[in-house]
């Protein structure tokens, strides 16, 4: 395999990925699917990194956000990197999370480009992200 064809093969099996993500419709499916994809320690940090996304939004240093959440300064950085970078995955979730909070829950998701079944996925991954055992 060339490496124009593996990374053709990554960009595909991403893209099943995001699929895969977009297809969970509740909680309960979110967390099995969850259970399966990742380990335990795994979704610990994936939830651990959006916290840390949220405190340094709301300006908490990192000394405290190490303390609060067990990340390494390391990891603050990398987020803080990626909070302030092109990409806006953090500022995007992040707004609809305190569009949540400030509303009824629904209008955070932009009905207006999903389908009820792809908003409704979207709901359940973010739910999930936010949840802690």
């Amino acid at each position: 395999m060339t490496k124009l064809d593996n990374k053709e093969a990554i960009k595909e099996e991403t893209e099943r990925l995001a699929r895969a993500f977009l297809s969970l419709s509740d909680i309960d499916e979110c967390r099995a699917f969850f259970g399966d994809l990742f380990t335990a320690k795994e979704i610990e940090e994936l939830s651990s990194r959006l916290e840390v996304a949220r405190l340094l939004k709301l300006g908490v240093n990192y000394i405290e956000i190490a303390a609060k959440t067990g990340a390494s300064t390391a990891t603050i950085s990398r987020v803080s990197k990626c909070l302030s970078g092109s990409r806006g995955g953090y500022r995007m979730v992040l707004a609809r999370i305190e569009d949540e909070a400030d509303s009824d829950g629904d209008s955070y998701i932009r009905t207006d480009t999903l389908s009820q079944d792809e908003a409704d996925a979207i709901r359940a991954v973010i739910a999930c992200f936010r949840s802690k055992k």
